[in-house]
């Protein structure tokens, strides 16, 4: 093993197009909303990511169901883009809703990557480790992204001993929040939580899911006279219906797109609403603008604050079971039966976590600014979790030969 990481450190140097292509990265996740609006570094991301996926990947990798679902998430993309034509009312829109779709190649070029990222986890420096932090606890508007920040900490963060650094990285966490306003970072970090319960505790993990369906199923029913009502009326009717939520915007707001979302996708059989068209109209969501123009050019890009709702109102059942299921065998790739994970493991597991409960309160996936980023860390925790896989395997077909042996 030692021989390995000792074969990975001396494999990249610093003036690689590798390394040039993790600065990419590491500067979408810093500040995406200048680099990506004046750069358009997500769209150079996804051209190295379909590079990677004709000439830099293993055939073998295509038997994981993560990559098989990936490219099947592509693939009807493609097609749900080209029956999309059709129905197109804006073709500007039309063509930012494609970042849906290409910037899901950067989990390719993740797979090309990973072991440049394993060299500088563990070569990088102390001093530009607790540099970054500082950098992204430093109350300064505009100076990086409050929550793609997130996803550094678990690679900054240092120690063997794990519940430390996850101690430390909640703490960051919360000095952000703090510091840059906002408090989806903690939420985030709340739900990340339960990303370690699948692992370490997977009854638990069952038991608060199921339970939080139910309540949520429950309430949804006992107000859903509300919510219809809401749909005609718009998000006005419900700060009357639902005083409770109405106490924070925030969350009636994202209730009010979440219900919409799942509407539109029903509505369209299961197949979604496609590109270029509004998921929710201006009436249904009264907002203030100086410039009437805007608002009529903002309807095309309001999303509702759940990647996995979003997918599942434009891309349909197929997008929403394709993405889920990424997640699911990602997820299932990581085992601590037979494995304990090292420190790179739980940077990797760490930050995959916060991406994904990002991913359920914000709008991720749908937005160029962070998508590429979301795929390029899903596409870490694919080869981090396969490489788990089979150090478990070979342990277990190991001690299996060894008892065979004794006997």
């Amino acid at each position: 093993m030692q021989r390995q990481i000792n074969h990975i450190q001396r494999r990249p140097k610093i003036n690689s197009p590798r390394t040039i292509l993790l600065l990419i990265i590491l500067t979408l996740i810093l500040q995406p909303q200048f680099f990506e609006r004046n750069l358009y570094l997500n769209e150079v991301a996804s051209l190295f990511g379909l590079f990677a996926l004709i000439y830099k990947t293993n055939r073998k990798i295509f038997r994981r169901p993560e990559v098989l679902a990936t490219l099947l998430f592509i693939s009807w993309g493609i097609i749900r883009s080209i029956f999309s034509v059709f129905s197109i009312e804006s073709p500007y829109a039309y063509f930012r809703h494609q970042s849906i779709i290409y910037s899901a190649l950067c989990f390719f070029l993740a797979i090309w990557l990973y072991k440049d990222v394993q060299y500088w986890f563990h070569n990088l420096s102390k001093i530009i480790k607790r540099s970054i932090i500082a950098i992204t606890v430093i109350p300064i508007p505009g100076l990086i992204y409050r929550l793609s920040a997130l996803y550094i900490y678990p690679f900054v963060s240092e120690g063997k001993n794990l519940k430390l650094r996850l101690l430390f990285i909640a703490t960051c966490v919360v000095a952000l929040s703090i510091s840059h306003g906002g408090g989806s970072g903690i939420i985030a970090l709340s739900v990340a939580f339960f990303f370690y319960l699948i692992i370490t505790k997977p009854v638990l993990f069952w038991f608060f899911s199921l339970t939080g369906l139910i309540c949520t199923g429950l309430l949804y029913a006992y107000n859903y006279e509300a919510f219809s009502t809401s749909e005609s009326l718009g998000l006005i009717s419900l700060y009357t219906a639902l005083p409770i939520l109405a106490e924070d915007p925030n969350s009636l707001i994202r209730t009010y797109f979440w219900h919409l979302s799942i509407n539109r996708a029903l509505d369209s059989y299961g197949l979604g609403i496609g590109f270029g068209t509004h998921l929710f109209s201006d009436w249904q969501i009264p907002l203030v603008f100086e410039d009437s123009t805007t608002n009529d050019d903002l309807i095309y890009f309001l999303f509702p604050h759940n990647s996995f709702l979003g997918v599942f109102a434009r891309l349909g059942a197929i997008g929403l079971i394709t993405l889920t299921t990424i997640v699911i065998a990602t997820l299932k790739s990581y085992s601590m039966k037979y494995k304990e994970i090292n420190q790179f493991d739980f940077s990797i597991l760490t930050t995959f976590a916060f991406a994904i409960s990002v991913s359920l309160l914000n709008v991720v996936i749908e937005s160029p600014i962070t998508a590429g980023v979301f795929w390029f860390i899903v596409g870490l925790a694919s080869c981090n979790g396969s490489q788990l896989k089979t150090h478990t395997k070979q342990g277990q077909l190991s001690y299996q030969t060894k008892l065979r042996r004794e006997i």
